[in-house]
């Protein structure tokens, strides 16, 4: 039997049945394995699509839109794609009905705020999030980081390097609240070791070891919050939403599974 405590957030169900399915049996192997799910701009990655020749493949509906997952023909295998909302208990939905309909290796990217002195537009491959979010508490115990699954790190950084792709590791502090990233939070986190912020890594590297699948994110810098007294949006990352779907679909190519 559940116990109650005195944070409901800790309250953590390791044991008893869920209430909603997500292995929606039309759905479930609809899907091939490999999937990027990207957090960016709708009409770049509708651009991406219709340059690889999308198929869409399957639909999730949603109260506020839809999202839908397609399917790009490299010639010797099938890629997923879909459009990632922002905001973790959105984004760990969509991700949980991914992984619903056969996805088991998923490569997020998108953007996040630099809390150090990073030039907008640098690449992180994240190690581990400080989980300052909601969702992951509902898949994990409570901690205060959750780290990256190493080996499959591993296989993203030997295809980054093949592929000759400048980047960094690195910690991230994911976040609920956009306008709650105080000063004194980022020099904590700072001092944590975290370099970037964002607000949806901690739940879905949870999700993904919860349901035994490989996952990783590749982040790019956006904003900058290094300057405690001077919050610079820069221009958020946008001269790079082309590269990092191109460096995203390059390194998903060249991982064997």
């Amino acid at each position: 039997m559940l116990e109650k405590r005195e944070i409901p957030l800790l309250e953590f169900d390791a044991f008893s049945r869920e209430m909603i399915d997500t292995h929606w049996e039309a759905r479930e192997g609809c899907l091939p394995e490999k999937c990027l799910f990207l957090f960016l701009s709708e009409d770049k990655i509708n651009e991406f699509l219709k340059e690889k020749n999308a198929a869409p493949v399957v639909s999730f509906e949603s109260i506020t839109k839809t999202f839908t997952a397609y399917t790009i023909d490299t010639g010797s295998e099938k890629i997923a794609v879909c459009h990632a909302p922002a905001g973790a208990p959105a984004a760990g939905m969509v991700m949980e009905l991914l992984i619903g309909c056969g996805v088991t290796h998923i490569l997020a990217c998108g953007s996040c705020g630099s809390l150090e002195e990073i030039e907008e537009n640098a690449f992180v491959l994240v190690e581990k999030a400080l989980r300052e979010e909601g969702t992951s508490y509902h898949y994990l115990p409570a901690s205060r980081f959750v780290s990256a699954d190493e080996a499959y790190n591993a296989k993203l950084e030997e295809a980054l390097k093949r592929k000759g792709y400048r980047y960094r590791k690195g910690t991230t502090w994911t976040t609920d609240a956009f306008f709650r990233e105080t000063q004194d939070k980022v020099q904590l986190r700072r001092e944590e070791g975290c370099c970037v912020v964002d607000m949806e890594c901690a739940a879905l590297l949870a999700i993904a070891k919860f349901r035994n699948v490989k996952f990783g994110q590749l982040l790019f810098t956006a904003d900058s919050l290094a300057d405690l007294e001077n919050y610079d949006i820069r221009n958020f990352g946008r001269d790079v939403w082309e590269t990092a779907m191109a460096i995203c679909f390059d390194v998903m190519k060249d991982i064997t599974l």
